[in-house]
């Protein structure tokens, strides 16, 4: 099986990943030279400035940090926006489509992403009460970030603001994502009141998925609820994460830089912010990525949470904890009473579908697979994926191994909740993949790996 590939990339790792990959591997950038990082203020500087507001300084209860000269110390926090507007458009006419905090903090035990539901019912000022999304069309991105700031309890020190296209054309840049994809997404736009969404039509499985793909896979939301939107764009980019190298990002670097001037708007300006932004990566290199679910209740317009589940939120985003149990990194476990072994239930399968395909390898080869799909709750699937592909990307770098029944599993975590636990032999590999929102206990997806 070839080297995972590294987490410590370049600049571009940094920059690039405003569209993409930024979210998880903010933790992989190493110094470069002066004339990447003059060119790569250069590109931000192609489009307006965004202003964050007038109360960028204030700090709150919640809040660690302070001015530019001690980003390296404390840390920053970064918004990243998906949205649909162009770089000429009135902002009235622009809508935000994703909201996603990064925590970079040398003194944290890892990154940080916290993915805020658009849905969310919040008060936006001198607006009332609206969906969150709301705030971006009536003022852009200061109104976005005076919201954010007021809901959350805690300040947001850069703006990030990728257009769709942006996200499309980089995609395809790099050579495209394999992602593991739980179940069929499918409409087909007729006209009619029930169809008057995005078409789409991407099946089950582990595939390749390049920008148009990419985007509306994405950006999918009728059929489930936010949070698990939410989650599978967060594993989406895990796993380009995963993918995504150095080689990638330098190999043509002008042409990533010239798509960051294109399609992205930020306040970070001048060499002096970009290399302090840089530095701070790098004191997070090496680090975990921890996933911070939004805890909130779905209704039948708005997303609702209150705010005492926010504030331990928030604590939480700022504060990641380890990311995975202590046994797999290493550590001696501590002794456990013994207590008496109970049968694992799996959850009632309301639905069951199968697919069997073949998928291309980076270099053309095609390989047979099979991918069933569970559907255990709305938006909740789960699946079993086999492959005669003895190394696809998604199983490199485990965390775990162990031992069940005489075979040896690769086990995937986030957090401490298992994501994939995979079996890989001779003939291939096949391997169990935990719902978006990890719905499966870690008991569970180990007795579901058994009957591999």
């Amino acid at each position: 099986m070839p080297a995972p590939p590294s987490h410590r990339g370049a600049l571009g790792r940094l920059l690039a990943a405003c569209a993409i990959v930024f979210a998880c591997c903010a933790g992989g950038v190493v110094a470069v030279g002066a004339t990447e990082l003059h060119a790569t203020a250069r590109a931000l500087e192609a489009q307006p400035r965004v202003d964050l507001g007038e109360d960028g300084g204030v700090v709150t209860s919640t809040t660690t940090g302070g001015g530019d000269d001690d980003t390296h110390a404390d840390g920053r926090t970064i918004l990243l926006i998906g949205s649909d507007h162009r770089a000429k458009a009135a902002a009235r006419d622009a809508r935000s489509d994703t909201m996603m905090l990064v925590r970079l903090s040398p003194r944290a035990k890892a990154v940080s992403v916290l993915s805020v539901p658009r849905d969310l019912q919040v008060q936006i000022p001198g607006k009332g009460t609206a969906k969150l999304n709301a705030a971006y069309a009536y003022g852009g991105v200061p109104l976005a970030v005076k919201t954010l700031r007021a809901v959350l309890g805690t300040r947001i020190d850069h703006v990030i603001d990728v257009d769709f296209a942006g996200f499309h054309a980089l995609v395809d840049e790099l050579g495209c994502v394999y992602a593991d994809v739980d179940r069929r997404y499918f409409n087909r736009n007729d006209g009619t009141a029930a169809t008057n969404y995005a078409s789409i039509d991407i099946r089950a499985g582990y595939q390749r998925l390049c920008g148009a793909d990419a985007l509306d896979y994405v950006r999918y939301r009728h059929g489930d609820n936010d949070l698990v939107r939410a989650a599978r764009q967060q594993d989406f980019l895990r796993q380009a994460r995963t993918q995504i190298g150095v080689a990638d990002l330098l190999g043509d670097r002008h042409a990533l830089l010239r798509l960051l001037g294109r399609h992205t708007r930020t306040d970070i300006r001048g060499s002096k912010q970009v290399t302090a932004l840089a530095k701070l990566v790098v004191a997070a290199a090496d680090k975990p990525v921890v996933q911070v679910p939004f805890p909130a209740t779905i209704g039948p317009s708005y997303v609702y949470a209150e705010p005492a589940v926010i504030e331990r939120t928030v604590h939480r985003f700022l504060h990641p904890a380890a990311t995975v149990p202590a046994h797999a990194t290493g550590a001696k476990p501590k002794p456990k009473r013994a207590r008496t072994r109970t049968r694992t239930h799996l959850p009632a399968v309301q639905e069951q579908t199968s697919r069997t395909y073949t998928v291309k390898d980076a270099q053309g080869t095609s390989h047979r697979a099979r991918r069933r799909t569970f559907r255990i709750a709305v938006g909740e699937y789960y699946g079993v994926q086999t492959l005669d592909w003895p190394d696809p990307p998604i199983l490199a770098a485990p965390h775990e191994e162990r031992t069940l029944g005489g075979r040896t599993f690769s086990l995937y975590y986030d957090g401490t909740q298992l994501r994939r636990v995979a079996l890989q032999t001779g003939d291939g590999t096949a391997w169990v993949s935990n719902t978006l929102t990890l719905r499966l206990t870690n008991a569970q997806m180990l007795r579901l790996a058994r009957r591999l």
